[in-house]
């Protein structure tokens, strides 16, 4: 059931179906379950649902469960731009450029600059 959830939940996010999406990542967290990504995924569902407070809430959670994984705080600072809270996501988002890890890369953050973009065009 719980595997069956987060798959159903998977399918209807990656066909735009956010409220789907949001009630089948509900029943997997329901049961016990963490997963950073699932609640980046319901984050993200809630953001395109205009739903910015519960989008905030998730992005919060997974952020404190995966602190190294960027995409968290992105989707906080996009939250943040929606409900219109912009000083506050301004503050926040030199503090999401900041390096969080090491690599050897000449660009680590510039793949989640564009997706952050991404996302504050549908905010």
């Amino acid at each position: 059931m719980q595997d069956k959830s987060k798959k159903k939940g998977d399918a209807a996010f990656q066909e735009k179906d956010f409220k789907t999406a949001i009630e089948c990542y509900t029943q997997f967290i329901d049961v016990g379950t963490v997963s950073p990504t699932v609640f980046a995924r319901r984050s993200l569902s809630y953001l395109m649902s205009n739903m910015a407070k519960e989008a905030f809430n998730d992005a919060m959670l997974a952020r404190d469960i995966s602190s190294a994984w960027h995409i968290p705080s992105y989707l906080q600072a996009a939250a943040l731009f929606a409900l219109r809270m912009e000083n506050e996501a301004r503050v926040a988002l030199p503090q999401l450029l900041r390096p969080k890890r090491t690599t050897n890369a000449q660009f680590p953050f510039l793949f989640d600059l564009l997706l952050f973009g991404c996302v504050l065009s549908f905010v």
